[in-house]
């Protein structure tokens, strides 16, 4: 209550522009508690309408003072490259009868799904596999080695029992046992995408490498939710905070790229990736090349667009593309939209993903 007061309060002196940004967040704290009443705490519900403020851009958002810098970065260098500058499909990586074993796969392993607790509360967001970004909030990053004899500290894959949560599983104690059970269920998948990579990136099949001493690439599992129909995930740009970066000695931050397999989407509910990017018919090239040079970036030359999700697609881009899960419409509660996901960079020559 004290937070839907605050919002009303800042919008006392501007009701007309207020009212299209604030009434989207109380929308979206009515559905999250009503649907789950133990999100009603005062913190739980501020966290999220923190994280509603970077939903979309806007001068000063995360997203577009990195994408800035990244871009003022590159404008320095005579060498850039320009592929992958905004989200390509990729359709049939693969058949529909491979995706229909994925997808059964995963729904038989559920109670090694792990609920993301620490960034979505109570919502019904799972991963399956171990994402580093999501799994180390709490301790620094262990060298590899260190990592390694990890295997012989903590149980088995088999002996691990659900239900798992971000705040009380680590990267540490489970990266590993992971990494051996989507490569025994999945291995097929890892070769395909493997080589749609290559073909895309031009490269030799040996350049592109899933680091298996990091987490191999994971699944996102959401089940539909009222929320989520709504512009509720955050903008960002992928790989600024990659810790593969420490291992090697030659890496190339700008040659950063991003894949997302696609293995569910709710039918016919619009569900994919949205993106921004320069429109020069808001904002002319000289004052783009201007902007950048500042390292002073506006919104206002962005425009959003949107690749839909297709099963079997995969979309690569680079990473410093800005982008967002789009929103998707609610048909039911047990509608699914999974997705295989990995992120790379460009260390000693070759690609190397990770999650």
């Amino acid at each position: 209550m004290f937070v839907v007061i605050f919002l009303l309060i800042s919008c006392w002196n501007r009701v007309s522009s207020c009212l299209k940004q604030v009434f989207p967040l109380l929308l979206f704290v009515v559905l999250l508690v009503f649907s789950h009443p133990q999100a009603s705490s005062s913190a739980s519900i501020s966290s999220w309408i923190g994280a509603l403020n970077d939903a979309t851009i806007h001068d000063g958002s995360t997203s577009i003072t990195q994408w800035c810098s990244v871009m003022n970065s590159r404008q320095q260098r005579k060498n850039s490259h320009s592929y992958l500058e905004r989200p390509l499909l990729i359709p049939n990586v693969l058949t529909p009868q491979e995706i229909k074993f994925v997808v059964d796969t995963i729904k038989d392993s559920k109670h090694l799904h792990i609920h993301m607790n620490e960034r979505a509360g109570p919502l019904p967001t799972f991963i399956f596999g171990t994402y580093w970004m999501y799994l180390s909030f709490n301790s620094e990053f262990p060298s590899p080695s260190s990592m390694q004899s990890l295997s012989n500290t903590f149980p088995s894959i088999e002996h691990i029992t659900g239900p798992l949560n971000t705040r009380t599983t680590t990267y540490e104690e489970l990266h590993v046992h992971f990494n051996k059970l989507l490569l025994a269920k999945f291995g097929f998948v890892y070769d395909a995408v493997r080589k749609s990579l290559a073909r895309e990136l031009k490269t030799d099949l040996e350049n592109v490498v899933f680091e298996e001493n990091w987490a191999l690439p994971g699944f996102n599992i959401f089940y539909s939710h009222l929320a989520f129909s709504r512009q509720v995930f955050q903008t960002h740009i992928d790989g600024e905070w990659s810790p593969i970066r420490s291992t090697y000695s030659d890496c190339d931050d700008e040659e950063r790229v991003t894949f997302t397999l696609t293995l569910a989407n709710p039918p016919k509910s619009g569900g994919g990736l949205s993106f921004w990017e320069i429109d020069n018919s808001l904002c002319d090239e000289s004052f783009v090349a201007e902007m950048i040079n500042k390292n002073t970036c506006s919104a206002s030359c962005f425009n959003k667009s949107k690749v839909i999700y297709e099963p079997g697609s995969m979309v690569v881009h680079k990473g410093y593309v800005i982008h967002a899960i789009s929103p998707w419409s609610y048909i039911s509660s047990t509608d699914m939209r999974i997705t295989l996901q990995g992120f790379s960079c460009f260390c000693d020559g070759k690609w190397r993903f990770s999650w």
